[in-house]
């Protein structure tokens, strides 16, 4: 009526051994409570194992883990707690095309994940300071309570094929506060743009003009300019405020249709 665990994950180079996973205990399957009693070590634990979860939204992810987990609690309603230090982790964040890099130590308590003013680099090792709490009910009803404060940190540096709409580098200092569930998120920032930021956005094509919604099309013989709020977006499930402070650094190019030049 008990399942002894014994499980390991070894690398084996050469002659040099390295045990990066031990998982030990034992699980109940009949019982109707306290299900597992089993004990979780890593020793520099490659991230990179965890990628295919994350495909949503990174394709790449880097570094190690070092910790001491327990699991505990029933099938219905499992515990984990402990602690574990990411070394030398990394993170692309794909929509962004941009990597930022951490190395701090991450806490688990019953019903939630903590960190507090962990340092996030960028490629230019400019900073930002994340603190954050993810509640959940067992590991369902996920609640977001984080805050990122940044230094000139760069939030987007795409290319043209990345990004049709707008593509190009953002640099920004400020704020960002998510709270709420997954599927209703609030957002609030106040970011204030920083040298180095340089927007593109083109209009190079008659169709993509026209397949914008908030652009209205007026008599070029008239002199009076009728702006009509037709452009709907659907930002279900998303409460977005945003504080955008656009400085003399900000370069914003605008590319108009018909090799008419641009707008800078």
């Amino acid at each position: 009526k008990v399942f002894n665990i014994l499980a390991q994950i070894i690398y084996e180079v050469n002659i040099w051994k390295s045990k990066t996973l031990e998982v030990t205990g034992k699980f109940y399957p009949y019982k109707e409570d306290n299900n597992y009693d089993i004990s979780i070590g890593l020793t520099n634990y490659k991230l990179k194992t965890v990628e295919p979860f994350i495909r949503s939204f990174s394709s790449k992810i880097d570094g190690m883990a070092t910790g001491e987990l327990k699991l505990t609690g029933s099938t219905n309603k499992p515990v984990l707690t402990g602690s574990i230090n990411l070394m030398r982790a990394q993170l692309k964040i794909d929509y962004l095309n941009v990597t930022y890099f951490l190395a701090d130590k991450i806490n688990f308590k019953e019903d939630l994940i903590y960190f507090d003013n962990i340092i996030i680099y960028d490629s230019l090792s400019n900073q930002a300071t994340a603190t954050g709490k993810i509640h959940h009910n067992h590991f369902k009803d996920f609640n977001f309570d984080l805050s990122f404060n940044a230094n000139k940190l760069i939030g987007i540096n795409t290319n043209r094929s990345q990004n049709k709409t707008f593509y190009g580098s953002a640099f920004a200092s400020g704020t960002v506060k998510i709270t709420g569930p997954p599927d209703n998120l609030n957002m609030n920032i106040d970011v204030k743009s920083e040298k180095g930021t340089n927007i593109k956005i083109p209009a190079s094509y008659g169709t993509e003009i026209g397949e914008n919604d908030f652009i209205v099309y007026i008599n070029q013989e008239e002199d009076t300019i009728i702006f009509e709020n037709k452009y709907d977006v659907d930002l279900k499930g998303l409460a977005l405020y945003l504080g955008l402070n656009v400085t003399h650094d900000a370069n914003i190019q605008l590319f108009l249709p018909y090799q008419m030049g641009n707008i800078q």
